[in-house]
Parts: structure tokens; sequence; C-alpha cells
């Protein structure tokens, strides 16, 4: 009985444990809770309710006047200033311009918030692999001094390559201390980019991620497929709320007034005390000439950053997807020299040639681990120019969320 209520103990707090972990996954999905992103959709939010809409009455004036100081002689009026109808439709465009504007500007707080955080995994599992790579070398130093030490008395002893061997191990204590503090920072700034995921666990170095050939098969696919540009989309539309600023200034004018009084002095009279008046604005000259040229040079400014945006769009996703394209190519070049030298009778060679000193394994053994310390950076870099090829064609985004680390581009709904 014990045995068992131990045992469900122990699967309770290992399920909590498991539980109790931010996966890659999670945490790329956290760009939806990002401050730019909830800042912009909180705003969008607000407009939804119309809050903008202008009121048929512009203003209501309450008027009197007392020519003689006198009760009989006292006089009332009511004022009235309607809105420019002109200006209504006006206010209301700019506004519905304005909120189209900030669903894509929406759209732009989120792929930045993602390409932060995919760019933050990819420096999290690179320096986790320095780590281990720096702690391999150091313990092949080790290794080395520990045989020389035992070959003191032997032919195969040699004293500069001992102190050469001291020093080295200096180095590789320091180079293994340097990648652990890169790699703990790292995890600092994955919990400030998630705080809901404090005191929780990061365990990223045993998940899954996507293969280098996986890499350049899903680049291939996606660079064929046609996606509406992002920054075209979003600078087409400043253009239009520019020009809606405009049209806004442009019809900023008090149309007139309505105005009913009552006058007592008339009652004595026997006459009608209630008159009407009527006012007219005639716009021979817009009081807002200033305010509508200052939009004028806004929307000429939007009008050339969109030019810009649709030249430079498609050159900057043919330059990523060539970056990436190089940067596998030079990837596998490596790896294909790591196994050839890996596959290669050069170590029992040159173990031969020393008269069989087994020193000369561990040298070479360390000599390769250089090569997989310069392929780590070069799978960094595979895995930042893929990272930038989704943001440049605007992949990235798109719902639903997908995480593009992942071996089945796992949703993230």
């Amino acid at each position: 009985m014990m045995k068992w209520l131990f045992l469900n103990l122990a699967l309770f707090f290992f399920s909590g444990l498991v539980c109790a972990q931010v996966t890659i996954s999670d945490f790329i999905r956290s760009a939806e809770d990002d401050q730019e992103v909830k800042s912009v959709d909180a705003q969008i939010n607000y407009l939804k309710s119309k809050p903008y809409r202008l009121s048929p009455l512009q203003k209501l004036e309450f008027r009197t006047q007392n020519r003689e100081l006198l009760y009989s002689q006292q006089e009332y009026a009511l004022r009235l200033n309607p809105a420019n109808p002109w200006e209504m439709r006006s206010n209301n465009k700019y506004f519905e311009e304005y909120s189209s504007s900030l669903s894509i500007e929406k759209e732009v707080a989120l792929k930045n918030a993602l390409v932060d955080r995919y760019n933050l995994v990819i420096l999290y599992l690179y320096y986790f692999e320095l780590k281990s790579l720096a702690e391999r070398n150091a313990n092949l130093v080790d290794k080395q001094l520990s045989l020389l030490e035992r070959q003191s008395a032997s032919s195969f002893f040699d004293a500069d390559e001992y102190v050469k061997l001291k020093v080295e191990q200096l180095d590789r204590s320091v180079e293994k201390e340097e990648t652990d503090f890169d790699w703990q920072s790292q995890k600092s700034a994955v919990s400030q980019l998630h705080p809901a995921g404090s005191g929780k666990s990061i365990v990223w170095e045993t998940q899954v991620l996507m293969t280098i050939d996986k890499i350049e098969h899903v680049a291939d696919s996606l660079s064929k497929q046609m996606v509406n540009p992002l920054e075209v989309a979003y600078r087409k539309q400043q253009v239009n709320v520019a020009r809606s600023q405009y049209n806004l200034e442009k019809s900023n004018i008090n149309l007139g007034f309505l105005q009913t009084s009552y006058d007592r002095r008339r009652v004595n009279q026997d006459r009608t005390p209630i008159n009407i008046s009527l006012g007219i604005t005639i716009p021979i000259v817009n009081p807002n000439k200033g305010d509508m040229a200052r939009r004028k040079l806004s929307e000429i400014e939007s009008e050339y950053e969109l030019k810009i945006a649709q030249i430079d769009d498609q050159t900057s996703q043919d330059i990523a997807f060539r970056k990436l394209k190089e940067s596998i190519a030079r990837y596998r070049d490596l790896q294909l020299k790591i196994e050839k030298l890996k596959n290669s009778s050069l170590q029992n060679d040159l173990t031969l040639l020393k008269g069989g000193d087994p020193l000369i394994a561990l040298q070479f053994e360390a000599g390769l681990n250089k090569l997989r310390v310069l392929q780590s950076k070069l799978k960094r870099k595979v895995l930042t120019y893929y990272v930038e090829f989704l943001t440049e064609s605007d992949h990235l985004q798109r719902q639903p969320l997908i995480n593009y680390l992942s071996d089945h581009l796992t949703p993230l709904d």
C-alpha cells in the first residue's frame, strides 16, 4: 500500500515538473501577448464603438441681452451651429482609414514580436551547443594533460607540449565560463519576453528542431507562394490616412448658424416677440490652409515611402532567400568534411607516424571539435537567415500561427 502511495506521489510530482515547462511553441505563441501588440489591439477595440462620430449639432448657445437694464427690455436668443456634413463624412472616412491602418500595424507589431522570439530561441540553442562543446574541449585538454603526466618518464613526454596544454587548459576553462554565462543570459532574456513563464523550467535543448534539409525544403516551397507584402500594404494605408487627413482639414469649415430669439419689448407693441435669423459662411478663404499644407506634405511623403517599399519588397525577399541557400551550402560542405575526417584513416596514420603515441588520438578529436564549433556557428546562421526569409516573405505572422522551427511545422493554436 505504501509502495503504491509513494509511486502515485512520485508520478504526480513528475507530471507537475513536466507541466511547469515553457516549450518553444509556448514562447513563440507569447508574441500575441506582447505589449506592443496589445496596445494596438486596445486602440482597434476602442474605435469599434465609433466614438469619433460627430454630432449633427456642432454648438448650441443661449444668449441674452438688455439694452436699457430694464426687465421689460430683456431679450433672449438660442443659436444653433449645425455640423458641416462634408466634415462629418470626412471625419468618418479618416477614422475608418486609421482603423484599417491599425489593423495592419497590429500585424507589423506581431511580426516584430515573433522575430524577437525566434531569434532568441536560436541564440539560446546556439549558446547551449557552444557550452556543451566548450565542456567537451575542456575535458579533452584535461585528458591530454593526464596522459602526458603519466608519460613523464617515457620518450613520448614533451615538456613544451605540457606547458602549452597547461595554458590551453586555462583558456578552455575561461571559454566554458563565458559560454555558460551567455547561455544563462539568454534564459533571463526569455523570462523578460515571456513573464507568464516565470518560475517554469526551460528544457529546449531536448526538443526536436527542424533539420537543415527540412529548412531548405520549406523555404523552397514558401518561395513559390504569393503573399501580399505587409510593408507595402501598410504604406498604402498610410497614404490613404494622410489623404483623408487632408480632406478632413479641407472640409473643416463652420457652415454658419440658425438663431431664434425672444424680444419682450415687442409684446407691449402688439408685435410677434419671436424672430429667426440665419447666417451662412461663404468659404472664399479657407482658414485651415496651414494645416492643409502640412497634411499634403505628409501625403507626399507617404506616397514616396510606398514607392520605396514596393521597390525593396521583392529585392529583400530575393536577398534573404539567396543568403539562406548559400549558408546551407556552406554548412553541408563543412558537414561533409567532418564526416570524411571521422571516417578516414588519418588518425591511425598520424598515430603510427608518432610511434603509437596515444596523445595523437586526443589531439585529433580536439581538432574535430573545433570544426564542430564552426559547424554550430554555421547552423546558427542558417536558422537566422531562415527566420529572415520568413520575415521578408511575410509568412511568419500569417494566421494560423505556426512554429516554423518545429520538425512538423506545429500550429500554435
